[in-house]
């Protein structure tokens, strides 16, 4: 081994004497930059540690050479160190990178999750030491079952590391880690040292996004990029899983514990995180709704304990409890005659929706959001309109701030090959022939769009705004699709949303169908769900109060100033540009 400068010398010397043996029988010459960086934070008890880089960068060594070196000669009962993977294959290859180190230094490893050989597990129960590599329903299904050693398992924790980190930052898989991780600390008595690991944009996926196509991939995919070079990272909003996850939890730690309280079962799972914004009084009403007699998923003893009902034990015996996620995530779609498909929904929808679906418009007249099912009929207009489709992946305001920047900008990044170049350079020529820099609304065939450039919160709502008002909406990535209506009819339509103070989120959210998407849902008052959901879209500026349940006021205000500009700027268009806004122009293929 030989280190070029005195601070890379510094920390391979700080490694376990074992472990430089290792490296020198691998033949390295020199540890990577993002081993060699991690050395210190990880041995100076930092408390957190996030170690990002692309894949095969050798992220995997760098947070386990330094933990191993702290826990190599460690005497006390106990797991030193609790890896959290959200794939089984991806803690079978740790295990098979991380087993000859391991073994090294005398170190047990065992893989933890349905597939893994049980010996190794029993053996672990016996005598817990070394490293855990776990899937976090695992986890999970250990707290349940094994409730009675878990100070002995975990009590000597040194370390949690958290693989593929940017799994996990939203949604149920997120609010269920959280938990978790608060539970194990719980186990501990204290707060363990966490490590996260996470690429940036992986090999696979950078194939994806840049793979040829349409030129709003490439666009999107440069936008995601900048944002990753700039280290911007979308700010955590309230999650749609909120109440799933509590409702899990609040089975969870029964079934661990036995029964419990109400005033510890809400300060273990809501007392702080994500999951406290549910309150006091969603917890209670939760509660309430778990213990009603046609429900029976827990029941309260005389002395205020509370504990499973018959429903609650049927569902934490059975397998798939474990997991928070739902196997089936999307939408099954039925017309009159037959079903449809099925097809992936991010957006908020309710009956006079739009979507698209197999080439055709479909128009939404029922919703059942318990089994998941569209009740749909064949809208009049057979044309699909510019950007039509609901919204399967959800966008943040950040990252559409920076898809506008990328289309309005004249560089080039040199990360591109000459068809990604190429793709760009047509994405921007659509652009500027529409004017989308100053226009907010544009007409297109028989439809008008309306451009916000928000996330996918605010287009929603603006499209269910514009529902409200008589017309036919669909959501798409950069705003509002209103079928059969003119630009002159929607900025109307604009005004009288502002100007009515009678129309308000809250009257809004009487519109929306598909409250219920998470696992547990289907137990949780609709009453609930619908206040969450309009705390979530009067809370779009990411404040921490909700100050404002017209959020979208601005935003139409934006359409209705720039309404005659967007109409001027049609009418001055020479008749090769006009003929672009048709509705099959090649505008469509900026449809993310």
């Amino acid at each position: 081994m030989s280190p070029s400068g005195s601070e890379r010398r510094d920390g391979y010397d700080r490694l376990h004497v074992e472990i430089r043996r290792w490296i020198h029988d691998e033949g390295w010459s020199e540890l990577r930059d993002i081993q060699e960086r991690t050395i210190h934070p990880a041995l100076d008890d930092y408390g957190y540690v996030l170690n990002s880089a692309s894949t095969a960068a050798g992220k995997t060594e760098a947070a386990f050479l330094p933990i191993l070196t702290e826990v190599a000669d460690t005497v006390e009962t106990g797991l030193a160190v609790v890896y959290v993977a959200p794939l089984k294959a991806l803690i079978n290859d740790q295990y098979r990178r991380l087993l000859p180190l391991c073994e090294r230094l005398d170190m047990p490893i065992v893989r933890w999750h349905g597939d893994a050989p049980q010996a190794d597990k029993t053996r672990t129960l016996r005598n817990p030491r070394g490293v855990v590599l776990i899937a976090p329903e695992s986890l999970e299904a250990m707290f349940v079952r094994r409730s009675g050693g878990l100070g002995r398992l975990f009590g000597n924790v040194r370390f949690v590391v958290v693989d593929e980190l940017h799994a996990f930052l939203s949604g149920p898989l997120w609010l269920h880690l959280h938990s978790l991780l608060n539970r194990l600390d719980g186990a501990g008595g204290r707060t363990f040292r966490r490590v996260g690991l996470s690429t940036t944009i992986g090999d696979s996926q950078a194939a994806e996004w840049m793979a040829p196509g349409k030129p709003a991939t490439i666009v999107r995919a440069i936008a995601a990029i900048r944002l990753l070079v700039a280290r911007s990272v979308e700010p955590p909003g309230a999650d749609p899983s909120i109440a799933t996850v509590v409702l899990h939890q609040i089975l969870s730690i029964i079934c661990e514990r036995g029964g419990e309280k109400t005033p510890r079962l809400y300060a273990d799972i809501c007392g702080k995180g994500p999951l406290a914004s549910l309150g006091k009084a969603g917890f209670v009403a939760m509660l309430r709704a778990m213990a009603d007699p046609e429900v029976k998923l827990v029941e309260q003893a005389p002395d205020g304990t509370i504990m499973l009902g018959e429903a609650g034990e049927a569902i934490t015996t059975g397998r798939d409890f474990y997991a928070i996620f739902e196997t089936d995530q999307e939408w099954k779609l039925v017309s009159e005659r037959s079903t449809l498909g099925t097809i992936p929904v991010a957006n908020s929808v309710g009956v006079g929706s739009l979507l698209a679906f197999a080439g055709r418009r479909w128009q939404i007249v029922d919703v059942d959001d318990r089994t998941k099912t569209l009740r749909v009929e064949m809208h009049r207009s057979g044309k699909l309109p510019i950007f039509e489709g609901l919204v399967a992946e959800r966008m943040h305001d950040r990252l559409l701030a920076e898809v506008r920047r990328v289309y309005e900008d004249a560089d080039v990044s040199a990360f591109l090959d000459a068809q990604a170049k190429t793709l760009l350079q047509r994405a921007r020529n659509i652009y500027r022939a529409h004017r989308l820099d100053k226009v907010r609304i544009l007409a297109a065939g028989g439809d008008t769009q309306v451009f916000l450039w928000r996330g996918t919160a605010m287009s929603s709502l603006c499209a269910i705004a514009l529902t409200s008002q008589g017309h036919r909406c669909s959501a798409h990535d950069i705003g509002v699709t209103a079928t059969n209506a003119t630009p002159e009819t929607v900025v109307a339509a604009t005004h009288r949303i502002t100007d009515d103070p009678q129309v308000t989120v809250a009257k809004l959210s009487r519109s929306v169908g598909n409250l219920r998407s998470a696992k547990f849902d289907r137990f949780v008052p609709n009453e609930l769900l619908r206040h969450l959901w309009i705390v979530r879209h009067t809370n779009l500026e990411g404040r921490d109060t909700v100050a404002c349940s017209r959020r979208f006021d601005g935003e139409f205000a934006r359409v209705r100033r720039f309404g005659q500009a967007s109409s001027s700027a049609l009418a001055s268009m020479s008749s090769k540009e006009s003929r672009l806004c048709r509705l099959n122009s090649p505008l469509s293929e900026t449809s993310s």
